[in-house]
C-alpha cells in the first residue's frame, strides 16, 4: 500500500478532528477580538481547544521520533 493509501491511524485522525475544530473557529475569534465581541468565557474555550491540539501533536510527534518534547533542545 502507498502513503496515499494509507489509512490514518486513530491518532492521525483525532489530530485532523481538532485542527478541523479549530479552523471553522478562527475567523469568529478573530473578529470577536478584534471588535471586543469574545466573552472571556469563550476565549477560555477556544484556549482550551489549543491546548489540546498542541497536546495531540506533540503525541504525535513524539509517536514518530521516539523521542519527546522533553528530550529536544
Amino acid at each position: 500500500m502507498s502513503t496515499a493509501d494509507a489509512v490514518p491511524d486513530e491518532t492521525v485522525a483525532e489530530l485532523v478532528r481538532a485542527l478541523g475544530a479549530v479552523n471553522q473557529h478562527v475567523p469568529r475569534l478573530i473578529s470577536g477580538l478584534l471588535t471586543g465581541g469574545m466573552p472571556p468565557v469563550k476565549q477560555h474555550e477556544f484556549a482550551s481547544l489549543l491546548i489540546e491540539l498542541g497536546e495531540l501533536l506533540h503525541q504525535h510527534a513524539d509517536d514518530h521520533t521516539g523521542l519527546t518534547s522533553r528530550d529536544l533542545p
